[in-house]
């Protein structure tokens, strides 16, 4: 494992999600916050808790577990109740991350992410918080299909391949 992976990964989770926010910009305020039988979660509750997680385990790795920071807290929906609000929040979480991610060594990322919990390392945590993302951004992309407001083909190789003139 290799944080230049890592970073690759998370910049596809960015593109993926502004992608998908973009698409969520043009529900209407209804539909952002609908209960929904289609996924686990509504729209909004679904993209607050992608951005929980993302946040709250690169919390989690970057104080080793500290007591009372990162995973246990959880940002609220109520707390987003528009996208561009949510938006804005997640320009700061990208950022911080991207940070996170500069600083990080191979050897870092290969070390244990908590001291009270041998089973992962930082990597593991960090690929898992990404991963977890992609995931529930297909599921609010389905809702989005639904709502008549695809966000499009978000494929990998879509982000990966050179737009052509």
């Amino acid at each position: 494992m290799h944080v230049a992976d890592l970073q690759r990964l998370y910049d596809y989770s960015c593109w993926m999600n502004d992608q998908i926010l973009n698409a969520a910009e043009r529900v209407t305020p209804e539909q952002y916050s609908a209960p929904t039988e289609l996924t686990p979660r509504n729209l909004q509750d679904n993209l607050v808790h992608i951005l929980d997680v993302e946040w709250s385990w690169r919390e989690t790795v970057r104080t080793h577990g500290e007591q009372g920071v990162g995973h246990g807290d959880m940002l609220e929906p109520v707390d987003f109740p528009d996208v561009a609000t949510l938006r804005a929040r997640w320009e700061v979480e990208a950022e911080k991350m991207r940070d996170y991610l500069a600083n990080l060594s191979d050897e870092e990322l290969a070390a244990q992410a908590r001291p009270s919990d041998d089973r992962f390392s930082v990597g593991e945590i960090l690929y898992h918080a990404i991963i977890h993302g992609l995931l529930a951004r297909v599921e609010a992309a389905v809702l989005l299909t639904s709502y008549g407001q695809s966000p499009g083909d978000i494929d990998y190789l879509n982000y990966a391949m050179p737009v052509s003139s």
